[in-house]
């Protein structure tokens, strides 16, 4: 990205930002994850890792973060919104089918319904 592009994306986000104060300021970003999630090695092993169960896009990102909320492990947030850029979608940004689709989100769903034992054994037998 050069240098003209980059402050051209910085005065879109500023003027977002002054246009949509109140949505920013009243948005519940508690649950929202993704942009970047940065952990130390131990940590991440701690929680399991990548769960391997998953295939392609889905909701990974919450899984993880939920894994080590179940876990009692450190999840900080940043404070401020988090925009995201514009990017052509291609094959890799969707479920590869309606089926991998439902594997995931049954996968979700199977670990944030763990309680914090369930889950330490479940990391074991991966």
């Amino acid at each position: 990205m050069n240098e003209i592009q980059l402050k051209s994306q910085i005065a879109f986000i500023n003027r977002y930002k002054k246009q949509n104060q109140s949505i920013v300021e009243e948005a519940d970003l508690s649950y929202s994850v993704g942009g970047a999630f940065l952990v130390s090695r131990k940590v991440h092993l701690q929680s399991g890792g990548e769960n391997e169960h998953f295939y392609g896009w889905g909701p990974e990102d919450a899984e993880r973060v939920k894994r080590m909320e179940i876990l009692g492990l450190p999840v900080y947030r940043a404070s401020g919104p988090l925009f995201h850029l514009y990017h052509p979608r291609k094959e890799n940004s969707w479920y590869g089918s309606a089926d991998i689709e439902l594997e995931n989100r049954q996968e979700f769903l199977n670990v944030c319904s763990m309680t914090r034992s369930e889950l330490q054994k479940y990391i074991q037998t991966r």
